[in-house]
């Protein structure tokens, strides 16, 4: 400890002792940033993202597209999707929510959603939960895994609600639901697509538009290559600035009267 005593001492009665004490501070923060960027960006690259997809071959080409999107190794998931909304009723009010009815095995391998009952099951991401919460003006607790009317189309009945569910996809409000397997062979005129990683390079979009799919959501897919350019520029600067900090340290301690 008598360097650092030493350097103590002479960060009081030497400029340079000093020039070098800020440029250290500087580049080590740099550094902590660069890394804190770094970890951002894998746990960012390491999150699985959903396509929604379509293809101009419908009849009877769907399903021998999505044959081929399973076989490819970097799918989590696949389910053929079919788009309308449900009115939901509670003793409260009411609310009409777009609903994404999907295969049963995709809620489980996606979201890890598994139906333990006969009775229609709703699935509420956060957003549709916050704006029910909202629409009947209700304490959180009444309206979390409780009975509620519905209608969804010429169907109506009583279906379970799930509210607030984390797993769920966030970018709007939207329910999920188990689509009848038959109706969705019919109705579901997209494919829903959940890869296990980002695309950092394009090259699964590019792969899937060889098969002839074209990806729908392109706005969101385009937002995340930007955040993680963003995050990957931010720390290749901070780690120039604090190899240049460390840099100049050494030559004021090498060179410096």
């Amino acid at each position: 400890m008598k360097w650092w005593n030493r350097f103590w001492k002479q960060r009081k009665q030497n400029d340079r002792v000093k020039v070098q004490l800020i440029a250290g501070c500087i580049g080590l923060f740099c550094f902590g940033y660069a890394l804190y960027h770094g970890i951002s960006l894998y746990r960012l690259l390491n999150t699985p993202v959903e396509y929604v997809c379509t293809t101009a071959d419908f009849d009877g080409g769907l399903d021998a597209k999505l044959s081929q999107v399973q076989e490819l190794d970097y799918i989590d998931a696949v389910s053929r999707q079919e788009v309308t909304s449900v009115e939901i009723t509670t003793q409260r009010g009411t609310l009409t929510v777009p609903c994404l009815k999907v295969s049963e095995d995709y809620l489980r391998d996606a979201y890890g959603l598994s139906e333990t009952s006969a009775m229609q099951t709703f699935y509420l991401n956060q957003n549709a939960y916050e704006s029910l919460l909202k629409a009947v003006q209700s304490p959180e607790e009444e309206i979390k895994d409780v009975k509620v009317g519905y209608v969804m189309g010429e169907e109506k009945g009583t279906a379970k609600l799930i509210s607030g569910s984390e797993l769920l996809p966030n970018d709007s409000p939207y329910i999920f639901c188990t689509g009848d397997p038959v109706c969705l062979r019919k109705e579901g005129r997209q494919l829903r697509v959940r890869v296990r990683q980002q695309d950092l390079d394009g090259m699964q979009i590019k792969e899937l538009g060889q098969l002839g799919i074209q990806v729908e959501n392109q706005k969101e897919i385009e937002e995340n290559r930007l955040l993680q350019e963003q995050k990957l520029i931010e720390m290749k600067y901070n780690l120039f600035i604090a190899a240049l900090c460390m840099c100049f340290v050494w030559c004021l301690k090498k060179f410096g009267k």
